[in-house]
């Protein structure tokens, strides 16, 4: 194990900023009032036979262990750990926390969320709800965070949406169809998606084994085809950041549901921009010849 590799995904890694994040949140007691005040609403009569079933279910498995707390502080860390969050995403991040005992109806349980969602919403204190409309003029329903977290947790979370390549060589991929970080591990699928043939493990061993090394030629240069100006300070920084870590590197590749293979990563990526192709060459280089 590599503490070079483990330090990295420390540092951007979303799982490891999420178990941060959440202890944070248990420790400050963000949320002490408020089992008793969602307690008090799940006891309300809605005059609805269906519903009332449906929250005396869910406040029944609410009250067993420490399921109350595990779920509202899931549900926060959704919220809080991005700038703004869409009301949707938010919705499908966290339905399957409901379990099937308090209904099997998808809707039902982002039903069920939202309404959790909407009381500690007119509380005002950690979160409010807002409505926005995008560059096409669509409305959406928008989830913001209104406290200020600490300095380092808040970094933590701000550069944790991609990942930069492994600085360790991967584990292979076995016949359990996942490829492997130190901290984590995902499917080699992406999006959940699975097919009944049999997936070209071989071919992701040679690609996540191949090692790669930035272009010097290209170190002066910034990537003037990004237009977001935050993504392009983020690239730099990346960049700098594992210039200094480590001479060569590797990525991380997964199938998509036609199984067209994509590496891991936004930033440092060989299926990125002009830039982000030019910046990265083979660490082991080899003059192609026409010779055979």
């Amino acid at each position: 194990m590599s503490n070079t590799q483990m330090f990295i995904e420390q540092q951007y890694s979303r799982a490891y900023a999420e178990e941060v994040l959440e202890d944070y949140i248990k420790t400050k007691g963000l949320i002490e009032k408020w089992p008793m005040i969602y307690n008090q609403w799940l006891d309300t009569d809605f005059n609805y036979a269906p519903k009332n079933n449906r929250l005396a279910k869910w406040k029944e498995y609410l009250n067993q262990e420490d399921n109350m707390s595990n779920f509202m502080i899931s549900v926060l860390v959704q919220i809080l750990g991005y700038e703004k969050i869409q009301l949707q995403a938010v919705l499908a991040s966290c339905f399957k926390l409901v379990p099937d005992e308090v209904t099997e109806d998808i809707f039902q349980k982002m039903q069920t969320v939202g309404e959790f969602l909407c009381l500690f919403n007119a509380t005002k204190s950690l979160y409010k709800a807002d409505k926005r409309l995008n560059e096409e003029g669509v409305e959406y329903r928008y989830i913001l965070p209104i406290i200020t977290l600490p300095k380092d947790i808040q970094g933590l979370l701000n550069n944790c949406q991609y990942l930069p390549p492994m600085v360790d060589v991967p584990e292979e991929v076995t016949e359990s169809n996942k490829v492997s970080w130190l901290s984590f591990e995902k499917s080699i699928f992406l999006n959940s998606n699975h097919h009944d043939g049999k997936a070209d493990i071989e071919f992701l061993n040679i690609v996540n084994s191949t090692a790669m090394q930035f272009d010097k030629n290209m170190a002066d240069y910034e990537d003037v085809f990004e237009k977001d100006a935050l993504l392009r300070g983020r690239t730099n920084k990346m960049t700098k950041f594992l210039r200094t870590m480590s001479e060569k590197f590797y990525f991380i590749y997964r199938f998509d549901a036609r199984y067209r293979s994509y590496a891991s990563g936004y930033q440092i990526s060989p299926q990125g921009n002009d830039y982000r192709k030019s910046m990265i060459n083979l660490f082991k280089e080899e003059l192609i010849t026409d010779e055979y």
